[in-house]
């Protein structure tokens, strides 16, 4: 058996485009499943019971004589972390702002002639350990990039509070080591209480987190 609906899965490709267009932080995934190597002869498909307390339940049961009916093109709803994409011209310095699409993150970054490209942020799962996080990527060679870049990773006045630290200014943000697989302090990092923000110089891209000074 292979999940090889064509109906279920183009309709859901179709909806993702439009989802992602609109950053709505969800995807739909078709839960029908069809044996293609059979000549779809056969298929798994969800099973629903019928409310016979409803007039159109009512009417499937006196007209099917079933009690069940099968669900062919239901879907599950996937949500997906929030997700920016920005295009950047070459030899321009240029403000990617990923709360458009509430990515919680800024970019900010100079590129040399012929150094154009997309850059991505996509704000990351958070942890009791990471405040927030964020994913930051680019297809723009490293040396088409005046480093180094500035990150803004914001927060909200009631996210801060759940967290239950007393201070703002001991928030610092951090970068995922790949190596070590560990995070590590920006050395170059600074809160902006009014703005609630925290702000740091980076010399190379990956996630980054906040987190409340040890």
């Amino acid at each position: 058996m292979d999940a090889q609906d064509y109906g279920g899965n183009n309709w859901c490709m179709v909806q993702n485009k439009i989802l992602e267009g609109l950053s709505a932080g969800m995807s739909f995934q078709s839960d029908a499943v069809y044996d293609w190597a059979d000549n779809w002869q056969q298929g798994w498909y969800p099973l629903a019971d019928v409310d016979s307390m409803t007039s159109i339940g009512k009417a499937y049961q006196n007209e099917t004589g079933k009690t069940e009916i099968g669900l062919f093109e239901v879907s599950t709803v996937i949500v997906s972390p929030p997700l920016y994409l920005e295009k950047v011209a070459g030899g321009t310095r240029t403000i990617v702002d990923g709360r458009k699409t509430k990515a919680d993150a800024r970019v900010i970054l100079e590129t040399k002639e012929n150094g154009g490209g997309f850059v991505r942020i996509q704000r990351a799962p958070s942890t009791p350990t990471e405040f927030v996080v964020v994913d930051v990527s680019t297809d723009i060679p490293s040396e088409f990039i005046e480093w180094p870049m500035t990150i803004e990773i914001y927060y909200t006045d009631d996210a801060f509070a759940a967290l239950g630290i007393e201070k703002e200014k001991l928030l610092q943000m951090y970068y995922w080591d790949l190596e070590q697989g560990m995070w590590c302090l920006c050395p170059e990092s600074g809160v902006n209480v009014d703005r609630n923000c925290v702000s740091a110089k980076v010399y190379h891209l990956t996630k980054f987190g906040l987190m409340p000074s040890p």
